[in-house]
């Protein structure tokens, strides 16, 4: 039962870190695109 409660949490804090690294790479790709077509 323990074991299943850390392989519970690893996979939340995995998909935790999935969502945060895509949310980044949105966040960066649309600076880029920012700055781009709107600045210059």
């Amino acid at each position: 039962m323990y074991e299943i409660f850390i392989n519970r949490y690893t996979i939340r804090a995995d998909k935790d870190n999935f969502l945060r690294l895509v949310f980044k790479q949105r966040l960066a790709l649309c600076c880029y695109i920012l700055n781009k077509y709107v600045l210059v």
